[in-house]
């Protein structure tokens, strides 16, 4: 399992499995479609690929920094940020053993 924090402060984990799994690699094709329904299904499929218990907690904690609000624009941005510091993180393990 990789645990990482995200620049706004959500602390995740993520079983570091996913990152090579062939479904994150159709999610993100699907969330970097141009037809916008094609983009929402991907980044719904995203979130649940990445967080899956923890997507309630990352949208409170977005929520939180925004009177209750929970902009997708910010969804999308923190995923991202998850997947690449994961990888990151995965990296720098794997270099280290």
């Amino acid at each position: 399992m990789i645990e990482g924090k995200t620049s706004s402060g959500f602390e995740f984990t993520v079983d570091e499995r996913i990152l090579e799994d062939w479904s994150l690699v159709e999610a993100i094709s699907m969330a970097d479609s141009d037809d916008e329904s094609e983009q929402i299904r991907g980044l719904m499929n995203l979130v649940k690929i990445v967080l899956g218990d923890q997507f309630d907690a990352l949208k409170k904690h977005i929520a939180d920094r925004n009177d209750g609000y929970v902009p997708s624009p910010e969804v999308s941005a923190t995923i991202v940020e998850i997947i690449k510091t994961s990888r990151a993180i995965k990296n720098s393990q794997s270099s280290e053993g």
